[in-house]
């Protein structure tokens, strides 16, 4: 079965019936887990990598948003969010490979709250970035831009390369979870790639939340970017009954390491709507990170843990008895980058909003 053939049968809600009758949750967002991915819930015993694509009752609950990063204030033309001064985020597909039950971006996906979001004309794109000549740097987005054909993958990279002052373009993808065998049944796709990597940088950032999901395939995979000379970064999210142990989080970073995948974000669950179940306590969280990284490499080391607020990427630092402390990684003013703040201390905290924020 190749990788399309895979999309075309990924499981979906009448699956889902048939092994969970009972199952009472919100419709609205899809179910798709490709028959890859399928094999590897079936494969272990524990449930943390079914968590991650089963539905589970506690989508019905009614808080949460749809747009928790307040995406929509960063559209500059369709297709195009704006938000850093050096960065440009392009939408660039509105499918996924199978859908992560705490995706921040399910608006795209829900039937009763669809948003196109997705670029429709690169021109206008190309237009934009030669317009901005402080943008340096652009990230494929989505959806997974993975689940693209070659050929639009391609034109999309070739037409921002072209552009003199754009220096790297990353690609965020879960695909080596979900769906390995659309790298490695594609070599001529990979030697592209390859090529377009020698003129500009193309790193590809990774989306991987539990060790599990690295399997045979995606080893093989790993290793075709990695001969092709396109670096890798990781991204992981901080799921609550998941991967929020030492044990599987010192697993998966030292399986980035081995697999020559630079660790670059850890990120705290966003309060989307369906999903706020997966937060992980602030305290739980430091700790656990703190615990699990203290006998990593000082490589191993190299990762934020990044709260993706509305008002930009905050680093959480540390806490006491009274105050959480965290410093802005990036901020949608630029003058408030690198700043620290802090916020009032609460054992049950997950997340602040932006009136809550005192700066040092």
């Amino acid at each position: 079965m190749n990788w399309k053939e895979q999309l075309r049968l990924s499981l979906d809600w009448s699956y889902i019936e048939q092994i969970f009758p009972t199952c009472n949750t919100c419709r609205s967002f899809p179910v798709q887990i490709t028959p890859h991915y399928a094999q590897l819930l079936s494969k272990n015993l524990d449930t943390s990598l079914n968590k991650i694509v089963l539905p589970a009752k506690e989508e019905k609950q009614a808080d949460g948003s749809l747009d928790s990063m307040n995406e929509n204030a960063d559209y500059k033309i369709h297709g195009l969010q704006h938000r850093y001064p050096d960065t440009v985020l392009l939408m660039v597909s509105e499918m996924c490979a199978s859908h992560c039950r705490f995706c921040f971006r399910r608006r795209i996906f829900d039937s009763e709250n669809f948003v196109d979001e997705k670029i429709k004309n690169i021109n206008d794109i190309v237009f934009y970035l030669k317009a901005h000549t402080e943008i340096n740097n652009v990230l494929l987005s989505g959806g997974d831009p993975f689940v693209n054909s070659n050929e639009i993958i391609l034109n999309i990279l070739e037409a921002i390369i072209n552009i003199n002052h754009i220096k790297y373009v990353r690609i965020g993808t879960k695909i080596l979870a979900y769906l390995p065998q659309r790298i490695t049944e594609e070599p001529e796709f990979i030697s592209k790639l390859k090529e377009l990597n020698k003129k500009k940088p193309i790193l590809i950032v990774t989306h991987f939340d539990h060790y599990k999901e690295v399997s045979t395939e995606t080893i093989e995979a790993i290793r075709m970017f990695n001969c092709a000379g396109l670096k890798l970064l990781s991204q992981t999210t901080l799921l609550k009954g998941i991967n929020d142990n030492v044990e599987t989080m010192k697993q998966l970073f030292e399986t980035f390491i081995a697999y020559n995948i630079f660790p670059y974000y850890i990120f705290q669950t966003m309060p989307a709507k369906g999903a706020t179940h997966y937060q992980v306590k602030f305290v739980d969280a430091i700790k656990l990170i703190n615990d699990f990284s203290i006998n990593l490499s000082g490589l191993g080391k190299s990762f934020r843990y990044i709260i993706p607020h509305n008002s930009g990427k905050i680093e959480a630092i540390g806490y006491d008895s009274n105050y959480f402390y965290f410093k802005y990684h990036r901020s949608r003013d630029p003058l408030k980058t690198g700043k620290l703040l802090k916020i009032p201390f609460d054992l049950e905290r997950v997340w602040f909003e932006k009136e809550e924020i005192i700066f040092l």
